[in-house]
C-alpha cells in the first residue's frame, strides 16, 4: 500500500502538468477566436477604418511568428518550464493592458506583449507534454493539442459574440485570463527539461525578429507608403541572408536548418503554412461579411463561425480512428482540397448574398481543416527525431502562425486597397480557396513521390 502511494503522486504531477499545457493552449486560442468575431465592433469602438482593425489581429500574430523559433532557442538553454509559465504570465498581462488600452495604438502594443507571452506557450506546448508523457503516448500528445485548438477555436466565436451582446468591449480581452491563472498555477507541476549545450544567441534572435517582422511589414507598408515598401523588402532579405551567412558554420545552429533538410519536414511545413492562410482568409472575411457587409450581427456572426471549428473537432475525432487506412500525404491532401470548396462556396455566398449558405460553407471549411491538420501534424513530428521536439514545435508552430498571419495581412490588405469591402471580401475569400488548393497539391506530392520510390524498389 504504502509503495502505491509515489506512484500515485507521480500520476497526480503528470495529469496536472497535462492540464497546465493544455489549459495554455486553450487561453491563446480561446483568445484568438473572441478577438476575430469583434474585429468589425472594434472598428466602430475606436473609429478606425476595417484595414486598421484588422491589425488587432495582425500584429498578435506577427509577434508570434517573430519569436516562436526564439522562444524554443531560448528555452532549450534557461529552461523549458520556466519560459513556459513567463508566457502565461506575459498573456495575461497583455489582456489587462488590453482591456485598458484608451486608443488602437496602444491596443495593438498591448497584443504585442499577449504575442510574445503566446509564443512561449505555443513553441513548447507538444514539447512539454512530450516530456511529461513519454515518447511512447507522442500521437496521443499531438491529437489531444489537435481536440484543444479546435474546440476552443470553436467556443471562441461564441464567447466573443455573447460578451459583445451584455458586456462593454473591455470585458472581451480578459475573457480568458481567469483560464490563465490557473494554467499559470498549474505549470509548477511540469517537469523541468535538461537544458542544451551553448549559450543564447541574442544577435542570431535579433536579426531573425528583425527579418520576419519586416517581411509581415511589407504589405501594411505598401498601402500606406509604396515607395518604400522595396526598401523593406531588401532590409528583411538582408536580415534573412546574415542571419543564414553566420549561422550555418555554428556547431549548435539558431536556425532548425537540420530539420529543413528533411524532405518531408519541409513539404509539411509549406503545406502547412499554405492552408493556414487560406484558413485565417476565411476566418477574417466571414466577420466582415455578415455583420458589416449584410448586417446581421454579431450573434449570427457567431454561431457561423462556431460551425468553422466545431468541424475542426468532429473530423479531428474521424480522421484520428481512421489515420492507419490512409497515409498521412492523402489524408492531408484531400482535407485541403476539401476547405478549399469550402471557401468557394463562401465566395459564392458573398455574390448572392444568401446566408444559410454560409453554414455548409464553414462545416466543409473546417472538416477539411480538421483532416488536414492531424494528418500534417503527425507526419511532421514524426519525421523530427524526440532530441529535436522543441525546434520540432517551434517550425511547426511559426509555419501555422506565417500562414495566420500572412493571411491576416493579406486581408488588411484588400480591404485598404479596395473601396468597396465586399468586393474586398470575396476576393479574399477566392485566394484563401487559391492557398488551399496549393496545399493541397503540395501534401500530394509526398503521396506521388512515395509511390514512386515504392516502384523503383
Amino acid at each position: 500500500m504504502a509503495g502505491a502511494l509515489p506512484m500515485s503522486g507521480g500520476d497526480l504531477r503528470r495529469s496536472v502538468g497535462v492540464f497546465a499545457v493544455l489549459a495554455a493552449m486553450a487561453l491563446v486560442v480561446l483568445d484568438a477566436g473572441i478577438v476575430n468575431v469583434a474585429l468589425p465592433t472594434l472598428a466602430l469602438g475606436y473609429h478606425v477604418p476595417a484595414a486598421d482593425a484588422v491589425q488587432v489581429v495582425a500584429v498578435y500574430q506577427v509577434a508570434l511568428v517573430a519569436l516562436l523559433l526564439p522562444c524554443a532557442h531560448a528555452a532549450a538553454r534557461v529552461g523549458q518550464r520556466r519560459l513556459f509559465s513567463l508566457g502565461i504570465a506575459a498573456f495575461c498581462g497583455g489582456a489587462v493592458a488590453c482591456a485598458l488600452a484608451p486608443t488602437l495604438w496602444l491596443l495593438l502594443m498591448a497584443r504585442s506583449i499577449q504575442g510574445a507571452g503566446a509564443a512561449a506557450v505555443m513553441s513548447l506546448g507538444i514539447a512539454l507534454l512530450r516530456a511529461t508523457l513519454g515518447e511512447k503516448r507522442l500521437a496521443d500528445v499531438v491529437a489531444w493539442n489537435a481536440m484543444t485548438v479546435a474546440l476552443c477555436s470553436a467556443a471562441g466565436p461564441v464567447v466573443g459574440a455573447l460578451i459583445l451582446a451584455w458586456a462593454p468591449l473591455p470585458v472581451l480581452f480578459l475573457a480568458s485570463a481567469p483560464v490563465g491563472v490557473v494554467a499559470f498555477v498549474a505549470s509548477r507541476a511540469l517537469p523541468k527539461v535538461a537544458a542544451e549545450g551553448g549559450g543564447l544567441k541574442p544577435i542570431h534572435m535579433a536579426l531573425y525578429v528583425a527579418g520576419i517582422v519586416s517581411v509581415f511589414g511589407v504589405m501594411r507598408v505598401a498601402t500606406m507608403e509604396p515607395a518604400a515598401a522595396g526598401l523593406v523588402v531588401l532590409f528583411a532579405i538582408g536580415c534573412l541572408v546574415l542571419l543564414l551567412a553566420i549561422d550555418r558554420p555554428a556547431s549548435s545552429p539558431f536556425l532548425p536548418l537540420d530539420l529543413m533538410r528533411l524532405q518531408t519536414f519541409r513539404r509539411t511545413s509549406l503545406a502547412s503554412v499554405c492552408c493556414f492562410t487560406g484558413q485565417s482568409l476565411g476566418l477574417i472575411g466571414l466577420p466582415f461579411l455578415i455583420v458589416a457587409e449584410m448586417g446581421l450581427g454579431t450573434k449570427v456572426a457567431g454561431t457561423v463561425l462556431f460551425c468553422w471549428p466545431a468541424s475542426v473537432a468532429i473530423s479531428s475525432a474521424i480522421a484520428r480512428r481512421g489515420a492507419g487506412r490512409a497515409g498521412h500525404a492523402v489524408q492531408a491532401a484531400i482535407g485541403a482540397f476539401t476547405m478549399g470548396c469550402g471557401l468557394a462556396l463562401c465566395w459564392a455566398d458573398a455574390m448572392l448574398g444568401i446566408i444559410w449558405l454560409l453554414v455548409p460553407a464553414a462545416v466543409l471549411c473546417g472538416a477539411g481543416f480538421g483532416l488536414f491538420q492531424l494528418a500534417n501534424n503527425r507526419a511532421m513530428f514524426g519525421a523530427a527525431a524526440p532530441a529535436r521536439a522543441a525546434a520540432a514545435g517551434g517550425v511547426q508552430s511559426t509555419a501555422r502562425l506565417t500562414g495566420q498571419g500572412l493571411g491576416s495581412m493579406v486581408m488588411a490588405g484588400v480591404l485598404a486597397w479596395q473601396a468597396n469591402p465586399l468586393g474586398a471580401t470575396r476576393t479574399g475569400f477566392l485566394v484563401g480557396a487559391g492557398f488551399a488548393l496549393v496545399s493541397g497539391l503540395v501534401s500530394g506530392t509526398g503521396t506521388f513521390r512515395g509511390r514512386s520510390r515504392s516502384g523503383g524498389g
